[in-house]
């Protein structure tokens, strides 16, 4: 994690440059808060409902904090003051209070998540079994529903850990809007459609997940947004169990990075994965399988994949 030292007149304006200069941009105006407690927010060109981009900022005699995006796995420390301009004591004050503060902020994510955890359970036990098969959601991207509930308007995704744990749950609404319970762990956790066994796919989105499992009838694990691929996937492999996996990547062409074949290509290189990932012509608008299936339909996307697993895992 690396650390940014910056001096100037108005805090929260040079607080809000360094972000934009590590290409952490919001999608409103932020309205930046000192008070030691994390923040999130939706960055550009992210999904509607989505709150992928975080930061937190504290007076500790210095302005002091992290920001980040829970999307592309970017972390940075943030200090008002450069290092330069401080004695070695203030440093070393300017350390310990910083230490202090992600010590703090760890034991409150470990609260949080246990706390989320319990309320999600309470959730997904009292939604219902039943999804209307017309839900507007599963209307709108052609797919069926496979292991989740719907609570109210709402369909309910459930998160695991490796262990089979219900950790946390996605709310999609009935316009596509998503959201996470809040305070619950995302990382390494996942969605399985199907068994682990055999091979197998992971993406990021249900939509995806859901569309390629109709499209093969392999099991598809889901892991929520781009730069969960790898530790998912190193969750996985601390199980010990005989499994191959194939990466099936968003390609964010529209978007001015294009975070999910980034993070899909280095998912694949980390672990040895092969990876996959659509494609589209200058007039098919889209980012992921799911997209594709409504410009050449289910039937050719599944010929694809199932190619695409006789080629890559021979």
């Amino acid at each position: 994690m690396m650390i940014i030292y910056h001096n100037h007149h108005d805090i929260k304006t040079s607080f809000i440059k360094v972000m934009l200069d590590a290409q952490l941009e919001s999608h409103t105006d932020l309205s930046i808060s000192i008070d030691g407690h994390l923040q999130r927010f939706r960055v550009k060109d992210d999904k509607p409902g989505s709150k992928n981009g975080w930061y937190v900022l504290f007076n500790t005699g210095s302005i002091a904090g992290s920001f980040g995006n829970w999307k592309t796995g970017l972390s940075a420390n943030w200090c008002a003051t450069n290092k330069n301009q401080m004695s070695k004591a203030e440093h070393s004050k300017f350390k310990l209070q910083r230490q202090k503060a992600i010590n703090e902020r760890e034991r409150q994510r470990i609260q949080d998540h246990h706390s989320s955890a319990v309320k999600s359970g309470k959730l997904w036990d009292s939604a219902s079994q039943q999804v209307k098969i017309n839900h507007s959601y599963l209307v709108s991207k052609h797919i069926k529903a496979y292991g989740i509930r719907q609570l109210g308007e709402n369909l309910l995704i459930p998160i695991q850990d490796a262990q089979n744990n219900l950790v946390s749950v996605q709310f999609i609404m009935p316009n596509g809007s998503k959201r996470f319970k809040s305070g619950g762990r995302i990382k390494g956790c996942f969605m399985l459609i199907g068994e682990l066994e055999g091979t197998l796919f992971i993406c990021e989105g249900y939509a995806t997940g859901a569309t390629i499992h109709q499209a093969t009838g392999k099991s598809v694990i889901i892991a929520f947004n781009a730069a969960n691929l790898s530790p998912v996937v190193t969750a996985l492999k601390l199980l010990n169990i005989t499994i191959k996996i194939i990466i099936v990547a968003d390609n964010d062409i529209s978007n001015k990075v294009n975070t999910g074949l980034i993070k899909g290509q280095e998912c694949a290189h980390t672990h040895n994965l092969p990876l996959i990932y659509p494609t589209f012509s200058d007039d098919q608008p889209g980012s992921d399988f799911n997209d594709l299936v409504s410009f050449i339909g289910i039937a050719a996307a599944g010929g694809y994949l199932t190619k695409s697993i006789e080629g890559l895992c021979q």
